[in-house]
């Protein structure tokens, strides 16, 4: 643990099994990295909110028992949903752009689905008209911008140092790819994995 927690690689994996304490390590991770670099902007990323949600108390806990708490605000605990949006809705707001894309959960995504009986094209057609953004196109914007617009690309190479991703077997493709863009545009940015490829239960979207 002690020597996961401080690498110095551009990217490392931590296989690490059931009941090894692998919070426990992304916590003293998180800790060391503000301790070393006040200003480092780090993103812990969980699979589900109720894991991110416990993953933020813990490191709560933590720092602010600590004189680290002031930079508190540098670190970002969420899901991998949550943190591409923030960074798309930072970016439109220091660009003066008013973000105003409606987003909707999988539940109402479904009443839209019932309510034009299944008709994808129809669907997309609302949707894009609408300005809507489910889970899955929020990923699919990220991408298209990150790949086509340039000064998203300086943005995002000032605005974060260190993507923590708990779970890590549980991403899909489309996920791990903005994990390579990021990797790729980003000079310093360090990738830091923590999972266990025996617990995959996601296998099946890739």
């Amino acid at each position: 643990q002690k020597e996961a927690v401080l690498s110095f690689k551009k990217i490392t994996l931590v296989n690490a099994g059931p009941g090894t304490g692998k919070t426990h390590l992304i916590v003293a991770r998180v800790l060391n990295e503000i301790n070393n670099k006040n200003d480092k902007k780090i993103f812990a990323l969980s699979f589900t909110n109720k894991a991110s949600e416990e993953l933020g108390n813990k490191i709560n806990d933590k720092i602010f028992s600590t004189n680290l708490v002031k930079f508190r605000k540098n670190i970002f605990t969420g899901t991998i949903h949550s943190f591409v949006l923030g960074v798309i809705q930072e970016y439109f707001k220091i660009n003066n752009r008013e973000f105003d894309y409606i987003i909707i959960d999988d539940l109402e995504l479904k009443e839209i689905k019932e309510e034009f009986e299944n008709n994808e094209g129809i669907i997309n057609q609302y949707l894009k008209d609408n300005k809507i953004l489910t889970f899955d196109s929020i990923i699919e914007l990220f991408l298209k911008t990150i790949k086509n617009n340039q000064n998203f690309q300086d943005f995002i190479s000032e605005y974060l140092n260190e993507v923590i991703i708990d779970e890590a077997q549980d991403l899909d493709k489309l996920q791990y790819e903005i994990l390579f863009l990021l990797n790729q545009y980003i000079k310093n940015l360090r990738l830091f994995f923590v999972g266990d490829q025996r617990q995959n239960i996601y296998a099946f979207k890739g």
